[in-house]
């Protein structure tokens, strides 16, 4: 894999999946989130795992897979802290489901991605970076 992942790359196809698709979230038969249901379905961060990768099995927090397999993730991303990473993760999937479906709107999930978007200094996909 030579395209490290970054934090732009998961908001973007994050922001594709479940904002502009509207697609499930990814959860296992408890209603848990895991990165690739095995169903065709990937919480955020599952959606940037390459295809048949062993990243995509688990379901340990995002800061646990950055430490796990660093070949895969951005110097950026690496540098962040446990708490940031998992913070990331839960705001943009893990924390807007429940009981294995979302626990929002599409219009909520879309304000709460725009303040992410804020919070990590990421840029909405289709609107001009002004940074």
């Amino acid at each position: 894999m030579n395209e490290k992942i970054t934090f732009q790359l998961i908001f973007d196809k994050a922001w594709q999946a479940f904002i502009i698709e509207d697609k499930p979230p990814a959860v296992n038969l408890f209603g848990s989130c895991v990165y690739d249901d095995g169903k065709g379905n990937c919480c955020a961060i599952g959606l940037v795992l390459p295809e048949g990768h062993n990243s995509r099995r688990g379901s340990v927090r995002f800061c646990t897979l950055v430490y796990m397999y660093p070949e895969l993730f951005d110097k950026e991303v690496i540098a962040t802290s446990s708490i940031r990473l998992n913070s990331f993760q839960k705001r943009l999937h893990d924390g807007l489901v429940s009981f294995g479906s979302w626990a929002y709107t599409k219009e909520e999930r879309k304000q709460r991605y725009i303040q992410v978007a804020k919070d990590y200094n990421l840029t909405i996909p289709g609107e001009q970076n002004d940074k």
